[in-house]
């Protein structure tokens, strides 16, 4: 249709009664995507949207008019009040996930993805919103330290996870981030948060510290996947240091799981690898 009769006035009157009368919420969030798309000049259109972002009776079609909006008129103060609005007051949370997603980066928006990451029942949300408060410009204040706080206290594991993630990947030159993955590695009630945490640890900060941290993993963990993930950790970001070879050698036999002593046989003989190769290269010199 769009191909078709985009020039069509008939198809244009057929696409905005689609989008107002269509019993089913996806026909009307399709019409309304194409309607949006055909009739972008007349402000008409935009009225018709701010209109359907509020009150069309599915979700789809409020998300869809939102991120129309958003695409459009996103010069438009008013289209970000209504985002902001649908983001904190709309019951479908597929909504409010898109209205967060699409305040990402946007200053003014701060306080109300900073009360969404924290507050919104939905777990969805809770991510979309902390992601969106990661795009925000570091002198936002309490950007961070909201992400670090979900980091700990969510209940849900993959906004736990999901915050983990932001910070080694985008606050890595600070101290707390180090702290609250150490932290996380040793204390997260869920064996796969440890285990990222372990993980961004060890590419955030490669030190004396870190490979303590993963000696105490990769023996007092309760999960076997953190213990293997802490063994990589010590093959291949510390295999010379004096405690790693005999750690993971006495790992191999030790270990409780199978697929842990299994990993660990593998783990040896990479950190022998990497240690010979270290060991090399020092005696080479740099000429």
């Amino acid at each position: 249709m769009h191909d078709r009769f985009g020039d069509d006035a008939a198809a244009r009157e057929l696409l905005r009664d689609r989008a107002l009368d269509d019993p089913e919420g996806p026909a009307r969030a399709s019409a309304l995507h194409l309607f949006t798309e055909l009739c972008r000049t007349e402000e008409s259109t935009w009225e018709l949207a701010r209109d359907l972002a509020v009150e069309a009776p599915h979700g789809v079609t409020r998300g869809v008019a939102l991120e129309q909006l958003a695409r459009f008129r996103g010069e438009d103060s008013v289209t970000w009040q209504l985002v902001g609005d649908r983001a904190v007051t709309d019951p479908d949370q597929d909504v409010r996930f898109v209205a967060a997603r699409l305040l990402a980066g946007r200053d003014e928006a701060g306080e109300i993805l900073r009360a969404r990451a924290v507050e919104d029942p939905a777990a969805s949300v809770r991510r979309a919103a902390l992601e969106a408060l990661g795009c925000l410009p570091d002198s936002a204040a309490g950007g961070w330290e909201t992400i670090a706080g979900l980091a700990v206290s969510d209940p849900d594991e993959g906004v736990r996870r999901h915050a983990l993630c932001l910070l080694g990947a985008q606050r890595d030159a600070d101290p707390a981030t180090r702290e609250l993955l150490r932290d996380r590695a040793l204390l997260d009630p869920e064996p796969k948060i440890r285990r990222s945490a372990l993980r961004w640890l060890a590419v955030v900060d490669s030190g004396d510290a870190t490979a303590e941290t993963a000696r105490d993993r990769a023996v007092a963990d309760p999960s076997a996947d953190v213990r293997i993930a802490a063994l990589r950790v010590l093959a291949f970001g510390r295999p010379a240091h004096p405690e790693t070879l005999p750690l993971i050698r006495e790992r191999t036999g030790a270990d409780a799981a199978p697929e842990v002593r299994e990993e660990a046989v593998r783990a040896l003989a990479a950190a022998e690898a990497l240690a010979g190769s270290e060991a090399l290269a020092a005696d080479a010199g740099p000429g």
